[in-house]
Protein backbone atom coordinates (compact mmCIF):
# COMPACT_ATOMS: atom_id res chain seq x y z
CA UNK A 1 0.00 0.00 0.00
CA UNK A 2 2.93 2.34 0.64
CA UNK A 3 4.11 1.79 -2.93
CA UNK A 4 0.62 2.53 -4.24
CA UNK A 5 0.44 5.80 -2.28
CA UNK A 6 3.76 6.90 -3.76
CA UNK A 7 2.24 6.80 -7.26
CA UNK A 8 -0.84 9.08 -7.40
CA UNK A 9 -2.22 7.60 -10.64
CA UNK A 10 -1.97 4.03 -9.32
CA UNK A 11 -3.48 5.09 -6.00
CA UNK A 12 -6.40 6.67 -7.84
CA UNK A 13 -7.07 3.44 -9.78
CA UNK A 14 -6.91 1.28 -6.65
CA UNK A 15 -9.20 3.59 -4.70
CA UNK A 16 -11.60 3.65 -7.64
CA UNK A 17 -11.77 -0.14 -7.68
CA UNK A 18 -12.26 -0.29 -3.92
CA UNK A 19 -14.93 2.40 -4.02
CA UNK A 20 -16.78 0.59 -6.82
CA UNK A 21 -17.01 -2.74 -4.97
CA UNK A 22 -20.35 -1.82 -3.40
CA UNK A 23 -21.88 -0.89 -6.75
CA UNK A 24 -20.37 -3.99 -8.35
CA UNK A 25 -22.04 -6.14 -5.70
CA UNK A 26 -25.47 -4.74 -6.58
CA UNK A 27 -24.76 -5.18 -10.29
CA UNK A 28 -23.81 -8.83 -9.66
CA UNK A 29 -27.11 -9.31 -7.81
CA UNK A 30 -29.00 -7.80 -10.74
CA UNK A 31 -27.08 -10.03 -13.17
CA UNK A 32 -27.97 -13.09 -11.08
CA UNK A 33 -31.64 -12.12 -11.25
CA UNK A 34 -31.37 -11.83 -15.04
CA UNK A 35 -29.75 -15.28 -15.20
CA UNK A 36 -32.46 -16.71 -12.97
CA UNK A 37 -35.16 -15.16 -15.14
CA UNK A 38 -33.71 -16.60 -18.36
CA UNK A 39 -32.70 -19.98 -16.89
CA UNK A 40 -35.01 -22.85 -17.79
CA UNK A 41 -33.14 -25.43 -15.73
CA UNK A 42 -31.22 -23.46 -13.09
CA UNK A 43 -28.29 -25.81 -12.30
CA UNK A 44 -27.34 -26.41 -15.95
CA UNK A 45 -28.59 -23.20 -17.56
CA UNK A 46 -26.62 -20.96 -15.19
CA UNK A 47 -23.32 -22.22 -16.61
CA UNK A 48 -24.58 -21.96 -20.19
CA UNK A 49 -25.94 -18.46 -19.65
CA UNK A 50 -22.68 -17.33 -18.08
CA UNK A 51 -20.82 -18.67 -21.10
CA UNK A 52 -23.21 -16.82 -23.41
CA UNK A 53 -22.88 -13.59 -21.44
CA UNK A 54 -19.13 -13.66 -22.16
CA UNK A 55 -19.93 -14.16 -25.90
CA UNK A 56 -17.84 -17.34 -25.95
CA UNK A 57 -19.22 -19.37 -28.91
CA UNK A 58 -22.77 -18.41 -27.95
CA UNK A 59 -24.05 -18.77 -31.52
CA UNK A 60 -23.70 -22.57 -31.29
CA UNK A 61 -26.14 -22.70 -28.39
CA UNK A 62 -28.51 -20.42 -30.26
CA UNK A 63 -28.33 -22.55 -33.41
CA UNK A 64 -29.17 -25.70 -31.43
CA UNK A 65 -32.31 -24.02 -30.12
CA UNK A 66 -33.13 -22.36 -33.44
CA UNK A 67 -32.79 -25.37 -35.74
CA UNK A 68 -33.48 -28.11 -33.18
CA UNK A 69 -31.30 -30.99 -32.00
CA UNK A 70 -32.41 -33.21 -34.88
CA UNK A 71 -31.05 -30.79 -37.51
CA UNK A 72 -28.09 -29.27 -35.64
CA UNK A 73 -26.65 -30.91 -32.55
CA UNK A 74 -23.70 -28.54 -32.17
CA UNK A 75 -21.43 -31.45 -31.30
CA UNK A 76 -23.16 -31.95 -27.95
CA UNK A 77 -25.49 -34.82 -28.79
CA UNK A 78 -24.89 -38.15 -30.49
CA UNK A 79 -26.68 -41.48 -30.77
CA UNK A 80 -23.37 -43.32 -31.17
CA UNK A 81 -22.35 -44.57 -27.70
CA UNK A 82 -18.68 -44.85 -28.71
CA UNK A 83 -18.47 -41.27 -29.95
CA UNK A 84 -20.72 -39.92 -27.25
CA UNK A 85 -18.57 -41.38 -24.48
CA UNK A 86 -15.85 -38.85 -25.27
CA UNK A 87 -18.16 -35.85 -25.16
CA UNK A 88 -17.41 -33.39 -22.40
CA UNK A 89 -20.90 -32.02 -21.87
CA UNK A 90 -23.43 -34.64 -22.97
CA UNK A 91 -23.29 -38.22 -24.16
CA UNK A 92 -25.62 -41.02 -25.11
CA UNK A 93 -25.99 -42.22 -21.52
CA UNK A 94 -25.83 -38.90 -19.67
CA UNK A 95 -28.32 -36.27 -20.82
CA UNK A 96 -30.60 -35.24 -17.95
CA UNK A 97 -30.46 -38.83 -16.70
CA UNK A 98 -31.89 -40.36 -19.89
CA UNK A 99 -30.42 -42.12 -22.92
CA UNK A 100 -30.22 -40.21 -26.17
CA UNK A 101 -31.82 -41.94 -29.12
CA UNK A 102 -32.68 -40.89 -32.62
CA UNK A 103 -36.32 -40.59 -31.69
CA UNK A 104 -35.57 -38.46 -28.62
CA UNK A 105 -33.41 -36.12 -30.69
CA UNK A 106 -36.09 -35.90 -33.34
CA UNK A 107 -38.61 -34.95 -30.68
CA UNK A 108 -36.51 -31.96 -29.58
CA UNK A 109 -37.42 -29.74 -32.49
CA UNK A 110 -37.48 -25.96 -32.46
CA UNK A 111 -41.13 -25.29 -31.89
CA UNK A 112 -40.89 -21.50 -32.22
CA UNK A 113 -37.88 -20.03 -33.97
CA UNK A 114 -39.12 -16.47 -33.42
CA UNK A 115 -39.22 -16.95 -29.66
CA UNK A 116 -35.78 -18.59 -29.70
CA UNK A 117 -34.39 -15.62 -31.60
CA UNK A 118 -35.95 -13.10 -29.22
CA UNK A 119 -34.77 -15.11 -26.21
CA UNK A 120 -31.11 -15.16 -27.20
CA UNK A 121 -30.93 -11.65 -28.66
CA UNK A 122 -32.52 -10.05 -25.60
CA UNK A 123 -30.32 -12.05 -23.24
CA UNK A 124 -27.14 -11.15 -25.12
CA UNK A 125 -28.09 -7.47 -25.19
CA UNK A 126 -28.90 -7.37 -21.48
CA UNK A 127 -26.12 -9.55 -20.09
CA UNK A 128 -23.23 -8.90 -22.47
CA UNK A 129 -23.73 -5.23 -23.27
CA UNK A 130 -25.94 -3.55 -20.66
CA UNK A 131 -24.40 -5.31 -17.65
CA UNK A 132 -20.88 -4.83 -18.97
CA UNK A 133 -21.61 -1.13 -19.39
CA UNK A 134 -22.88 -1.03 -15.80
CA UNK A 135 -19.64 -2.60 -14.54
CA UNK A 136 -17.54 -0.11 -16.48
CA UNK A 137 -19.78 2.78 -15.45
CA UNK A 138 -19.60 1.88 -11.75
CA UNK A 139 -15.80 1.71 -11.81
CA UNK A 140 -15.57 4.90 -13.89
CA UNK A 141 -17.83 6.82 -11.50
CA UNK A 142 -15.86 5.59 -8.51
CA UNK A 143 -12.58 6.61 -10.17
CA UNK A 144 -14.07 10.01 -10.98
CA UNK A 145 -15.01 10.48 -7.33
CA UNK A 146 -11.50 9.43 -6.29
CA UNK A 147 -10.02 11.95 -8.73
CA UNK A 148 -12.26 14.70 -7.33
CA UNK A 149 -11.30 13.82 -3.76
CA UNK A 150 -7.59 13.77 -4.63
CA UNK A 151 -7.94 17.08 -6.48
CA UNK A 152 -9.80 18.60 -3.52
CA UNK A 153 -7.16 17.35 -1.09
CA UNK A 154 -4.40 18.73 -3.33
CA UNK A 155 -6.15 22.10 -3.59
CA UNK A 156 -6.57 22.23 0.19
CA UNK A 157 -2.89 21.42 0.68
CA UNK A 158 -1.88 24.11 -1.82
CA UNK A 159 -4.23 26.62 -0.17
CA UNK A 160 -2.71 25.80 3.21
CA UNK A 161 0.79 26.33 1.79
CA UNK A 162 -0.25 29.65 0.26
CA UNK A 163 -1.81 30.76 3.55
CA UNK A 164 1.36 29.80 5.42
CA UNK A 165 3.52 31.74 2.95
CA UNK A 166 1.20 34.75 3.20
CA UNK A 167 1.37 34.61 7.00
CA UNK A 168 5.19 34.49 6.89
CA UNK A 169 5.29 37.43 4.47
CA UNK A 170 2.93 39.39 6.73
CA UNK A 171 5.14 38.69 9.76
CA UNK A 172 8.24 39.74 7.83
CA UNK A 173 6.54 42.91 6.63
CA UNK A 174 5.40 43.70 10.17
CA UNK A 175 8.93 43.14 11.48
CA UNK A 176 10.40 45.38 8.79
CA UNK A 177 7.81 48.03 9.61
CA UNK A 178 8.75 47.89 13.30
CA UNK A 179 12.46 48.20 12.47
CA UNK A 180 11.75 51.12 10.17
CA UNK A 181 9.66 52.75 12.87
CA UNK A 182 12.48 52.33 15.38
CA UNK A 183 15.00 53.83 12.95
CA UNK A 184 12.68 56.71 12.18
CA UNK A 185 12.14 57.36 15.90
CA UNK A 186 15.90 57.24 16.53
CA UNK A 187 16.50 59.65 13.64
CA UNK A 188 13.88 62.06 14.91
CA UNK A 189 15.42 61.96 18.40
CA UNK A 190 18.86 62.73 16.94
CA UNK A 191 17.45 65.61 14.92
CA UNK A 192 15.75 66.99 18.02
CA UNK A 193 19.03 66.83 19.94
CA UNK A 194 20.87 68.62 17.16
CA UNK A 195 18.26 71.34 16.98
CA UNK A 196 18.05 71.89 20.78
CA UNK A 197 19.87 75.27 21.54
CA UNK A 198 20.55 74.22 25.10
CA UNK A 199 22.65 71.29 23.90
CA UNK A 200 24.56 73.11 21.17
CA UNK A 201 28.25 73.50 21.90
CA UNK A 202 28.18 70.99 24.67
CA UNK A 203 30.27 67.90 24.31
CA UNK A 204 29.68 64.61 25.89
CA UNK A 205 32.32 63.00 28.09
CA UNK A 206 33.27 60.57 25.33
CA UNK A 207 33.66 63.42 22.83
CA UNK A 208 35.85 65.37 25.26
CA UNK A 209 38.12 62.35 25.78
CA UNK A 210 38.45 61.88 22.05
CA UNK A 211 39.41 65.51 21.58
CA UNK A 212 41.97 65.38 24.39
CA UNK A 213 43.69 62.43 22.69
CA UNK A 214 44.03 64.34 19.45
CA UNK A 215 47.48 66.13 19.12
CA UNK A 216 47.31 69.86 19.22
CA UNK A 217 48.25 71.69 16.07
Amino acid sequence: MKLVKRIPQLYMIVMGLIGGLKSIGYIMLLLFLVFYLYAISVPIAMVTLFRMSTLENWSTVMDINYFGCDRFDGGYYSTDPTAAASFQYCNATRVYGANVTASSLASQRALNQVMATLYFITFILISAFVMLSLFIGAITMSMTQSMEQMKKAQEEAEAKKRAEKARKRALEAEQRAREAEKKRAAGEAQDNNDQDPNKKGKLTAAERRERQKMPSG
